[in-house]
């Protein structure tokens, strides 16, 4: 009896936690190949964030190097295609929301001369 009325107050705990408007949640970020130089050779990063910007932001704070791969006079660069669980984000990729459980892929467009 005592350990499932602990159960329900976790679970109502969490309901409520998951509820709350304020809280940044912790989302999967796959970097292309070409970026992992700057993360130690780390493909997946967790990211907190409330939009694609907001967990791009989080990377570059966490992993300064980045920002000018991924930032071009503050906007995306135009190299990077973003994913949002396995589909283009674009247009407006930087203000698509994103939820807990969401992952986001950067890809790096090569071109060469």
């Amino acid at each position: 009896m005592i350990i499932a009325e602990r159960r329900n107050d976790v679970e109502r705990e969490r309901r409520r936690l998951l509820n709350r408007k304020d809280l940044e949640l912790s989302i999967e970020l796959s970097l292309h190949r070409t970026h992992r130089r700057y993360t130690d050779g780390k493909e997946i990063i967790q990211v907190d964030g409330k939009t694609v910007g907001e967990c791009l932001r989080d990377l570059v704070n966490k992993y300064p190097p980045l920002e000018k791969e991924i930032f071009k006079s503050g906007k995306l660069n135009s190299l990077v295609e973003v994913y949002l669980n396995g589909e283009s984000a674009y247009p407006n990729e930087l203000i698509k929301p994103v939820k807990d459980g969401d992952k986001i892929n950067l890809v790096y467009m090569l071109s060469s001369g």
